[in-house]
């Protein structure tokens, strides 16, 4: 049994001398029986019988310290640390604690399944390792930053399994490489100031892969591809600043942890209308955009902090004449009768109907009657108070509500909403 952790030694006495306790650092761990030096006769002999020993590599101690630990248990502390990977075995003699941390739990659960066996059991344990032979594992590479642009094709032929950050910025990179992306622990993706085009969509993304950020590149478009991949349920951070984007898809909602996003100096002319189904979203950021008006989902929102600085929304949008004739109101269709029932009445339907009726249901907006409106209704613009919405809102200076489309359901909850929000003279 081998496995790499990290490893803190302290002396139980250690109190009493005035020193402070060592620092853990990264070690091998390993457990055999007491075998003879590398190079020793009988090496490869039956080791059976022999009381099992801990041996701990480090850098600062490359050959190791072996530790009995045959009948020499004094206590074990797991019990609520298990699950993250600590744990502290406690020996008789030499009298000291050993701190197990970032540990592997099914690799130290193991390891104190041994430790726990009766001493008769342990001296036939049949899963041996020969601690003769046993070197220090390198510390595990968790962190790859590439500066240089001649350096990048040579990087990627040798990344290492463990890595959880890879950054490769302002390089020329044209696309990702389906190399990172096979990294199974890698938790974020940093290729801002590039030359990236498109996001790569049939591509098998990382699950754990939590930060994304692709700011400054030449994405125009992101594909439903990208939003239907393994990211929609583990990506919390998504920056796509300064990329000539002027749409956002409907499938943005689609991603569930999603609680940063970052589309800074874009080229957005519109927000998707299901922004407002991004229930874990705390920081939204769309200034420097070419927005007319904001989606009336987004009050469904609790942000924390919203940016909208630097957008010259249209005055015209919340003019009286703006607003659309009542001639325009259609009878709602059946898919509009059904979604309302659905919705009004809360009836679970996840995975029971067809996915174009769910993501009918998600574009509903709300009349103000509290009735859900869909393609049927009635559009028009309101203003809304953006520290409403946010804790922490960024704005144009000169004003403090922006106008924000919403919807009646009917004729009527459009005349009065309309004398609502433009009274008539009295005589």
């Amino acid at each position: 049994m081998k496995f790499s952790c990290k490893v803190g030694i302290v002396p139980v006495d250690i109190s009493r001398t005035g020193h402070s306790a060592p620092k853990p650092c990264y070690s091998t761990v390993a457990l055999g029986h007491h075998g003879p030096e590398k190079g020793g006769r009988g090496s490869s002999g039956n080791t059976s019988g022999q009381p099992l020993y801990l041996k701990i590599c480090s850098d600062k101690n490359k050959l190791g310290t072996r530790y009995k630990v045959t009948s020499n248990i004094k206590q074990m502390f797991h019990r609520f640390a298990m699950s993250q990977g600590r744990a502290t075995v406690s020996l008789h003699h030499p009298k000291l604690d050993i701190h197990f941390s970032e540990a592997k739990p099914n690799e130290l659960c193991q390891l104190l399944t041994v430790l726990r066996m009766p001493a008769d059991k342990q001296l036939t344990w049949e899963n041996v390792t020969s601690l003769a032979d046993l070197s220090v594992t390198k510390k595990a590479v968790k962190k790859l930053v590439i500066t240089k642009t001649g350096d990048y094709r040579s990087s990627l032929l040798k990344l290492p399994d463990t890595l959880e950050q890879f950054e490769a910025s302002s390089l020329g990179v044209v696309e990702i490489d389906v190399r990172v992306l096979r990294l199974s622990s890698l938790r974020s993706i940093n290729v801002s100031n590039n030359s990236l085009s498109q996001l790569p969509e049939r591509a098998a993304w990382p699950s754990n892969l939590t930060q994304l950020d692709v700011s400054h590149n030449k994405i125009t478009v992101i594909s439903l591809e990208f939003c239907n991949s393994s990211l929609s349920t583990s990506l919390v951070n998504l920056n796509l600043s300064n990329n000539p984007i002027e749409r956002l898809p409907e499938l943005l909602c689609e991603f569930k942890s999603l609680a940063v996003l970052d589309v800074n100096q874009c080229s957005l002319v519109k927000l998707p209308f299901t922004l407002g189904c991004l229930k874990q979203l705390q920081h939204l950021d769309v200034s420097h955009n070419r927005l007319r008006y904001l989606p009336k989902s987004l009050m469904n929102l609790h942000l924390s902090e919203l940016k909208v600085a630097g957008i010259l929304f249209d005055p015209v949008m919340i003019s009286r004449r703006n607003w659309p004739p009542e001639s325009t109101w259609t009878v709602p269709t059946l898919m509009d009768l059904a979604a309302t029932v659905i919705v009004q009445n809360r009836i679970p339907h996840e995975g029971l109907l067809p996915p174009i009726m769910t993501m009918y249901m998600r574009s509903a907006l709300t009349c103000e009657c509290g009735r859900p409106v869909f393609l049927n209704g009635l559009e028009c613009m309101t203003t809304q108070p953006l520290h409403g919405i946010a804790t922490k809102a960024q704005y144009n200076p000169d004003r403090d509500r922006e106008p924000v489309e919403t919807a009646a359901c009917s004729r009527r909850c459009l005349e009065r909403f309309r004398h609502k929000l433009f009274p008539l003279p009295q005589v």
